[in-house]
């Protein structure tokens, strides 16, 4: 009789692993970000073919000053909380949003929520405290066993360590005391977040880093949040834009309507990364839309570059239609669902314009340091791995 051979491997085996057949997985339901083009480039998630954010995962939004980064988040939170999770009838949700900045209108935040209850908004005193309060509501969606949870962050850059509060840190070990506290949070946080299908979005800012070659700009934090990191979504600010005019400035010389930004998927661990959109954002209430990121002239200006609205003798031409720009407003009702997704020929469209933004190469902040991965060279010097027969 052969001698059965043994593993180091077979115990944790039996203890820890199980075997993962198709009934055993579940679909991942998904997080729409409100913009149907948006959630096109960010990738289908799990069984469900439902296009969006995935719960469980970690995002994080960067870029620089005034290019809309909470406004963005906000945008997500907001249909977060009119979503319906596990079949429910009703938006059952729950969320906590770190408001450091000091920036959201809870007024307006709650409009066309059905339970403002649902959601809380905070600010903490330290980085400490903030991961201490994100367990506390982990905990608190596995006993309560709700459906899922959103935690905002807002922003990573404006929150200090309890030691520069008590200054007992020098100025310049406060980044490396930082990126030490995401990297031990994270490790411990990041199995958690499937437990309690929480999806995480940490808002970042950029620094410009000084004698480095190509790109300066850097997000804050050091690496542990952008190796965790499920998207990496960058945003650059483009120009203004006019509703008459588009982005050329119009003779009259009227103020600005809103403004064009760039969001570029950095990393995506879901679908293709590196593709990018324009989003359009709305400075004020126009023509019965409400300020902010404006799904309907994102997708009118996006499918208009495209050439999937033509134009020809000064009208715009869709479906068989022929309309000036200050008719889509019409058109638009007329395309969407009660949620403002796009049905029909438009939603036709629209997929026909995610299936050709294909992957593109640009410099973004965040990149690696070849001085510090050259420093870890040089510690590891020439390690082998080691063997598993050992």
């Amino acid at each position: 009789m052969a001698k059965k051979s043994h593993t180091a491997f077979d115990g944790f085996k039996d203890a820890n692993m199980r075997d993962f057949d198709s009934d055993s997985i579940n679909p991942v339901d998904y997080v729409s970000t409100g913009v149907y083009l948006l959630d096109g480039i960010l990738g289908r998630v799990g069984n469900t073919g439902r296009r969006g954010l995935g719960l469980s995962k970690i995002v994080e939004i960067f870029g620089e000053n005034k290019v809309c980064k909470s406004e963005l988040s906000r945008c997500i939170a907001q249909s977060f909380m009119k979503q319906k999770f596990g079949g429910s009838l009703e938006p059952n949700g729950v969320m906590m949003f770190c408001d450091q900045e000091h920036a959201t209108d809870t007024a307006k935040f709650n409009t066309g929520i059905s339970d403002p209850a649902r959601a809380t908004f905070m600010d903490v005193a330290t980085l400490e405290s903030f991961y201490v309060n994100f367990m506390r509501f982990q905990k608190n969606i596995i006993e309560q066993k709700q459906p899922c949870g959103l935690c905002v962050m807002d922003s990573l850059a404006a929150c200090h360590t309890a030691k520069e509060l008590t200054r007992d840190i020098k100025a310049e070990q406060i980044p490396a005391a930082k990126a030490q506290i995401h990297s031990r949070a994270l490790s411990v946080l990041r199995p958690k977040l499937a437990e309690s299908n929480t999806l995480t979005i940490f808002i970042n800012q950029t620094r410009d880093k000084v004698n480095t070659m190509g790109n300066p700009s850097q997000s804050a934090g050091g690496k542990a949040i952008k190796f965790y990191a499920d998207y990496r979504i960058e945003i650059r600010y483009v120009s203004n834009f006019w509703v008459t005019t588009g982005t050329v400035r119009p003779a009259s010389g009227e103020s600005p309507h809103g403004m064009v930004i760039e969001v570029h998927t950095v990393k995506n661990k879901i679908d293709m990364p590196m593709r990018k959109l324009k989003l359009y954002m709305t400075f004020r209430p126009s023509q019965g839309m409400s300020s902010g990121i404006s799904p309907m002239w994102t997708t009118f200006y996006n499918l208009k570059d495209a050439g999937f609205i033509k134009v020809r003798g000064g009208r715009n031409h869709f479906d068989g239609e022929s309309f000036e720009k200050r008719d889509w407003v019409q058109y638009w009702k007329s395309f969407t669902n009660g949620d403002g997704m796009p049905n029909g020929a438009l939603l036709t469209a629209c997929d026909g314009f995610i299936a050709q933004l294909m992957p593109e190469t640009f410099e973004f902040a965040g990149d690696s340091d070849d001085e510090d991965d050259a420093e870890v060279q040089d510690m590891l010097g020439d390690l082998e791995p080691p063997s598993l027969d050992d």
